[in-house]
């Protein structure tokens, strides 16, 4: 049995013992009656729980690694970091006429020379040598004609 399975295990059953008994917890002791049972739990009741604990789900089972792609958190740079000086033009997050409504923000890079930004994912992006992996975004230039160059790297 691995590490992660006796974990599991192990989390189930405490869950367990703290819905069908009555626990006291005083100055760092932890007392279990089992002969004071909590509340009764309905044959029908069923579910599964998962916590979200060092990005188990953003990360690790669901493999994104891109941290907050889509600017929607509280702080929408959060996790972005500005590649080139002050001078080098303007990064900012914004909302008027999206790409579509479900994915409502989006980064708006106005370079004046060579600019971009960057991204710390989970604790990195762990990518394995050898490997493929597919990276897909909408790139749009409003108002401006002629050649430019986008890298993804």
């Amino acid at each position: 049995m691995g590490v992660h399975t006796r974990l599991v295990r192990l989390v189930a059953l405490a869950s367990l013992l703290a819905l069908i008994t009555q626990v006291v917890v005083a100055q760092n002791k932890v007392t279990i009656q089992v002969d004071k049972p909590g509340a009764l739990i309905p044959s029908t009741l069923f579910g599964l729980f998962f916590e979200d604990i060092n990005f188990g789900a953003d990360g690790g089972l669901y493999p994104e690694r891109v941290k907050n792609r889509s600017f929607e958190f509280p702080d929408p740079m959060m996790a972005w970091k500005k590649i080139g000086d002050e001078s080098a033009g303007t990064i900012e997050v914004l909302n008027q006429n999206p790409i579509s409504e479900n994915n409502s923000h989006y980064l708006r890079i106005a370079p004046k020379t060579r600019l971009g930004v960057t991204n710390e994912g989970f604790r990195g992006m762990g990518f394995d040598k050898g490997l493929v992996y597919l990276a897909s975004l909408y790139a749009r230039r409003p108002n401006t004609s002629g050649p430019a160059t986008l890298v993804v790297r």
